[in-house]
């Protein structure tokens, strides 16, 4: 499904109300698929508008559905942050906006 995303987290931390209002959205494909029983969430970059080309956006592990209200979705999980030896898990949220088919670019 194409959505419009903002962070909600940055390195585990809560962003602020201002924070997020003034954040530019990631287009992205949302894509879920399920390991057992835990839910990972992936988005894949539709543009490289926001984001340099290659620059991978984290996935969001142990995945649930927070909040679905209209278009909005928001999820929680986890995500993968640093490097090698400092590479650990922090909460993460992504607050989704479903976009219509039509605005996927071709």
């Amino acid at each position: 499904m194409l959505v419009d995303v903002i962070f909600l987290r940055h390195d585990g931390a809560k962003l602020t109300r201002e924070e997020i209002l003034a954040a530019s959205p990631r287009r992205a494909l949302l894509r879920a698929h399920r390991l057992g029983s835990a839910l990972t969430v992936q988005l894949l970059p539709v543009t490289d508008e926001l984001i340099a080309p290659g620059t991978p956006i984290p996935a969001l592990h142990d995945a649930q559905l927070q909040r679905l209200s209209g278009q909005d979705i928001v999820l929680v999980g986890l995500e993968f942050v640093g490097m090698y030896h400092e590479r650990r898990q922090v909460p993460q949220a992504w607050w989704c906006k479903v976009l219509p088919d039509h605005e996927r670019p071709t």
